[in-house]
């Protein structure tokens, strides 16, 4: 994210636009942090829904890193 940052902030400096810049990062930190929250409420649930939430999740994490080995987590 910081590289994709950096070309959208060196863009704003060549197109003198720093509205638009500020709008998108906006837009994708408020995209970020929505799903962050969603998944730090999952992982701190202590009722059932929690605990299949986990599950799940570690699931996700284990299967994947049998596709792709070497970019595991």
């Amino acid at each position: 994210m910081g590289i994709a940052d950096g070309l959208r902030f060196s863009q704003a400096i060549i197109d003198c636009d720093f509205k638009t810049y500020q709008t998108t990062c906006h837009n994708i930190s408020q995209s970020w942090v929505k799903k962050n929250q969603i998944f730090t409420q999952i992982m701190s649930d202590k009722n059932i829904k929690g605990k299949i939430g986990r599950k799940a999740i570690r699931l996700i994490f284990s299967l994947l890193s049998k596709i792709d080995p070497e970019h595991a987590a």
